[in-house]
């Protein structure tokens, strides 16, 4: 099972570069991308609502609805995930074109996020359904409605239910449609819990899924960005703007054996937080969990990379805020005390 969670055998290494590697922060194995990892589906959350926020932002739209749909035969097992989610993505795909095309011209679907849910014990068996994010008048979403109830799918959305509206904000609405499979493994009813089995099943299930895609015009527009090496941000006043791709690191069909070897690996400089609250120019390096720094300069030169680390990290000791207390020092103030590891 290993080989299928991780993407190397070797552990991934933060080392602090002003003091050449004294402080350090092991990671563990790398995993491989799954959005049933807590920290994975995050941060595609994140991604998911900055790209849509954008791309409504410059289609002149401010408004979008969630539709919840869910097929006639809804209930599933989970050792049927895959070949059920690619059923039941193709039939939704084609009644979603005919309704527009047959009952409601104005509507247009940006996002379709397949959701799931345990509703026996040890998650034997799942609620597998969809949410869309959709543009459409109250009108048009009464007409699919409609049309899907005669084929005894069950349609959901705040124009034709009693519930409360919910927030119809794009960025939003993204955001909580790309939430993957991570919220499938906090159930509300311990009873409903996958067992450490089943959970093994779900993995295998649903790797190589696509739970939340994109269609129609938000499809046409992100390629349109991709093609054009751009990537959508927030500056730093937090506007989400467009800014230039940074360049690959060119290993392209390379990659897999680089993520699987067995050799120390520069992966990228960044900034890292060592528990003392203070982001510090930081090395992360791939290889033995027992790496010194010297190995990693044997291989890279990174020397002024260290003179550039020091001078940060000194501007940035002397902007930091006393700690208020008993404590006292015999240096003078304003002169912090930095203990250098030999290079």
């Amino acid at each position: 099972m290993d080989q299928h969670i991780y993407a190397s055998v070797m552990h991934d290494t933060m080392l602090d570069l002003a003091s050449e590697g004294a402080l350090r922060d092991t990671l563990g194995r790398p995993r491989r991308r799954w959005s049933g990892y807590a920290d994975q589906a995050h941060v595609a959350q994140a991604r998911w609502g900055i790209e849509y926020a954008l791309f409504c932002e410059r289609q002149g739209f401010s408004r979008v609805v969630q539709v919840v749909v869910r097929s006639p035969d809804s209930r599933i097992n989970l050792g049927d995930l895959h070949a059920e989610h690619a059923r039941q993505s193709a039939r939704l795909s084609e009644k979603l074109r005919y309704g527009r095309a047959r009952f409601a011209p104005g509507f247009a679907c940006d996002i379709i996020a397949a959701e799931i849910r345990p509703i026996e014990k040890n998650g034997d068996v799942l609620d597998f359904h969809f949410h869309l994010a959709v543009r459409a008048s109250a009108g048009n979403l009464m007409a699919m409605a409609a049309y899907f109830s005669r084929s005894n799918w069950n349609w959901w959305n705040p124009a034709i239910a009693a519930d409360a509206e919910l927030p119809s904000d794009p960025g939003q609405l993204a955001s909580y449609l790309g939430k993957g499979l991570a919220h499938a493994l906090k159930p509300a009813a311990l009873d409903c819990a996958f067992s450490p089995g089943n959970l093994a099943v779900l993995h295998q299930q649903s790797r190589g899924l696509a739970m939340t895609r994109t269609t129609g015009a938000f499809r046409v527009w992100k390629a349109e960005v991709a093609c054009g090496r751009k990537i959508a941000v927030q500056d730093q006043d937090g506007r989400i703007v467009l800014r230039p791709r940074r360049p690959g690191s060119g290993i392209g069909q390379f990659g897999e054996r680089l993520r699987a070897g067995t050799g120390l690996q520069l992966l990228r400089f960044c900034h890292h937080d060592f528990g003392d609250g203070i982001r510090r120019p930081a090395l992360l390096v791939r290889g033995r969990e027992t790496m010194r720094f010297a190995e990693v300069a044997e291989f890279y030169d990174v020397s002024s990379a260290i003179e550039a680390a020091r001078v940060a990290v000194t501007d940035l000791l002397l902007n930091t805020a006393i700690r208020e207390g008993p404590m006292r020092s015999n240096r003078s103030a304003g002169t912090p005390s930095v203990r250098w590891r030999p290079g």
